[in-house]
């Protein structure tokens, strides 16, 4: 297991690490409204981003069937 937290803008830095993972898993904060619209949302911008898969989960996320080596979550 390998953590990294990327400084300054998050989605960016996840974004240089999608690249090097077979699967990445966000968590979905479900915001709204003009909170979501002024601040943006970085689970948006690196599934909208990611030249590999992106999988959103929210709290009642199921199991993924895939065989995948490396997850970044």
């Amino acid at each position: 297991v390998a953590v990294s937290a990327p400084v300054n803008n998050p989605a960016n830095g996840i974004l240089d690490k999608v690249e090097t993972c077979d699967l990445t898993i966000m968590a979905a904060q479900g915001g709204s409204g003009p909170t979501r619209w002024l601040l943006g949302s970085v689970t948006s911008r690196v599934a909208h981003g990611a030249t590999k898969p992106v999988m959103v989960i929210t709290a009642n996320a199921v199991e993924c069937p895939a065989k995948l080596a490396n997850i970044m979550v």
